[in-house]
């Protein structure tokens, strides 16, 4: 097995001893650095958490594995252009959706509020990412005040589909999510516009 970190390369066998001898040298150089673990490629395939138990489930496998590092800004300007761009393309298609609880029901409306929530909840954890990593940045007081919001609607939310109650969550979207959304879209799009 090979592990590539910035200018480093460590050969060794493929047994969980070595993997271990080798990723402390790997926290060392990263500790060294002054830059952050991105995330990792195991064999071409990208890898965000659970870096451990990845490698060692596919102990034997392995080939090369890269180690991506990053600055803090380089992170966070990731993250927060990933949640800006779902938001531009999420928005407007909010209205469709709110008005589909009042005019349509079936399979394709339950298909696009899941797709909804899954959008919402990727929001609140990559809000909680920065706000867990990078907590000291005074920007990020509005990302603490939205996932707060957005975290508590979601769980609105599935009380309403337990309950089947779609004007109660049309209404839940329409004025109280969206607004929240809107209000962080304003925020990112002072730093991401185009």
């Amino acid at each position: 097995m090979k592990i590539n970190i910035l200018d480093n390369v460590f050969e060794f066998d493929n047994t969980i001893e070595d993997v271990e001898i080798n990723l402390k040298k790997v926290d060392e150089i990263i500790d060294l650095s002054q830059l952050r673990l991105s995330y990792i490629t195991i064999n071409k395939v990208q890898c965000y958490d659970n870096f451990y138990e990845n490698i060692i489930n596919n102990l034997k496998e392995i080939e090369t594995i890269n180690i991506v590092l990053k600055s803090e800004e380089e992170i966070i300007n990731e993250v927060c252009q990933s949640i800006f761009n779902y938001l531009k393309s999420g928005i407007p298609q909010l209205e469709e959706l709110i008005d589909a609880f009042y005019l349509k029901d079936g399979a394709e409306l339950w298909n696009r509020f899941v797709t909804f929530l899954d959008g919402l909840e990727s929001i609140v954890e990559k809000v909680h990412f920065l706000l867990e990593n990078f907590r000291e940045s005074s920007a990020f007081k509005i990302l603490g005040e939205t996932e707060t919001f957005l975290s508590s609607y979601i769980k609105e939310l599935g009380k309403a589909i337990e309950i089947d109650d779609r004007v109660f969550i049309s209404d839940l979207i329409m004025y109280e999510i969206k607004p929240i959304l809107e209000n962080l879209y304003n925020e990112l799009k002072i730093t991401f516009s185009e």
